[in-house]
């Protein structure tokens, strides 16, 4: 836990870091200088070069974190297992290449009505889901050897530190948007080629092929796996994308910018699931190949305490600072109108919490076909809610699709684990939890808002903020949680004297 617990600290400062240059991006930056139809066309290329990652990385990284564990002891079949992972995901960018001539005219068909500038960067969103297919190869391989502080900072940093750059260059006169958006692909080009060189300086590149690794058993093996893998991340990619690009296609651009702001906005909530469960996935395997599902339970219960403590303590803050976020940003007005958006999406976030690594202990054992079927099933859902409820109830139809179709595949995958492995993440401090939020919500009802926004800002975080801590410290809720805390107190208190 000493080595999940650092790396996963350090992580954690780079995704809040990245974070509060997103919200930078978002709510000052992106409004000032662009249109709402220019940020609802960056969110779409983003969009779909996530969605085809996700279909055509061909379950590369996956393989990484299922296997390595077998090769952990020998260097060569190491860099062979490496190597493979790298020809998996090269296939699957040819595929993807393939996939994209052979359906070009029906995707640019499917958003010609409301978003048909869509078609002039066709190559963006194509060299864009190329490149982060590779980056996810590397940082599963560096994940692989614990270290997963690199890949975040480039991820949560330099992605949108460049986007930060490109815009006020673009508000300058010194790039036109299509300039613009041509260096933000070269930022995601440049992040896999830097993991490539600190791989190759840290352990030398030596691309192998041992036949303990390559033979016609192990490949059988890992086609399969992929293959499940695969089908699940084409259901993941619809489920969590086709929101998005249903509202973009259904909707138009202008409302896209809304939507998608207010979805990241409350996916900020879910920030601290990312570093948790990325450095938690080498030692579930490890614990699985070992037969110690106990190690997972008590992780699993861990994982998820610790994750609504943070998690919860973010959607309070943000629940009750979004009004005066508003006043302050530009187009603050136009972005109001999707403040039931966020409030929906953060139930979703807050679900996903709660589930913890439920995916992770599926896909690292036998049973990773469930996760694929549940994901299946989600796509499917999500496609159906979201043709049912976006013409009815606009943005917030969109929204409510995604809270169903995505909360039934958490209480699914949760069952499932529970009855197969008989572990489950629900504890008495998790309804406690629920039990603070819900007597903040109703005690906040009454606070009249502050007139001056920027003080309504400062005085309404400092009091949650020291209220919220003060009462998980006490009720003793995640014994992490309060050793975070005193090492944080520990620290200002030496800092002052």
């Amino acid at each position: 836990m000493g080595i999940i617990q650092k790396q996963g600290s350090i992580s954690t400062l780079f995704n809040y870091a990245g974070v509060g240059i997103a919200y930078v991006n978002l709510i000052f930056i992106l409004p000032h200088f662009l249109s709402l139809e220019q940020i609802g066309l960056l969110r779409v290329i983003i969009e779909i070069a996530t969605l085809l990652m996700l279909v055509f990385q061909f379950g590369s990284p996956y393989l990484i974190i299922r296997f390595f564990p077998r090769y952990a002891d020998s260097d060569r079949n190491q860099r062979s297992f490496y190597t493979l992972a790298l020809v998996f995901s090269f296939f699957g960018i040819l595929m993807m290449l393939l996939f994209y001539q052979t359906f070009r005219h029906s995707i640019m068909d499917y958003f010609s009505e409301k978003s048909a500038s869509i078609s002039d960067y066709e190559t963006a969103f194509l060299a864009i889901s190329g490149a982060l297919v590779l980056f996810n190869v590397f940082e599963r391989i560096f994940g692989s050897k614990k270290i997963v502080v690199i890949p975040t900072f480039l991820k949560e940093l330099v992605y949108r530190a460049g986007l930060s750059v490109i815009t006020i260059l673009f508000g300058l006169q010194v790039l036109t948007f299509s300039q613009g958006v041509n260096l933000w692909v070269g930022f995601y080009a440049l992040a896999p080629i830097i993991l490539f060189l600190l791989y190759k300086k840290k352990f030398g590149l030596k691309f192998s092929f041992s036949p303990d690794v390559w033979n016609s058993r192990n490949l059988k093996s890992y086609t399969g796996y992929a293959a499940i893998v695969s089908l699940g991340a084409i259901g993941g990619g619809l489920s969590l994308k086709i929101d998005m690009l249903m509202t973009a296609s259904m909707l138009g651009l202008k409302e896209l910018s809304i939507y998608a702001t207010m979805v990241y906005v409350a996916t900020v909530i879910e920030i601290p699931k990312r570093a948790l469960v990325q450095i938690s996935d080498p030692f579930i395997s490890e614990f699985y190949t070992e037969g110690r599902m106990d190690k997972i339970g008590d992780l699993y219960k861990k994982n998820s305490v610790i994750l609504l403590v943070m998690g919860l303590l973010l959607f309070l803050g943000i629940y009750f600072n979004l009004p005066y976020l508003f006043e302050i940003m530009p187009k603050g007005e136009s972005f109001a109108l999707g403040m039931n958006v966020f409030i929906i999406i953060a139930l979703v976030k807050i679900m996903s919490l709660l589930s913890g690594i439920t995916n992770q202990i599926l896909l690292n054992s036998v049973e990773a076909w469930v996760s694929s079927v549940t994901i299946i099933i989600l796509a499917f859902m999500s496609i159906g809610l979201n043709f049912y409820f976006i013409p009815r109830y606009g943005l917030e139809g969109a929204a409510l699709a995604t809270l169903l179709s995505v909360g039934t595949n958490h209480l699914l995958t949760m069952l499932y684990v529970y009855l197969k492995f008989n572990i489950h993440p629900f504890c008495k401090e998790i309804w406690i939890l629920f039990l603070v939020v819900a007597l903040f919500i109703v005690l906040g009802s009454f606070i009249p808002k502050i007139p001056n926004p920027y003080l309504g800002l400062l005085v309404t975080s400092a009091a949650i903020g020291i209220s919220y801590t003060f009462i998980i410290w006490k009720l003793n809720i995640s014994a992490d949680a309060n050793k975070m805390i005193v090492q944080v107190l520990e620290k200002v208190k030496k800092r002052f004297s």
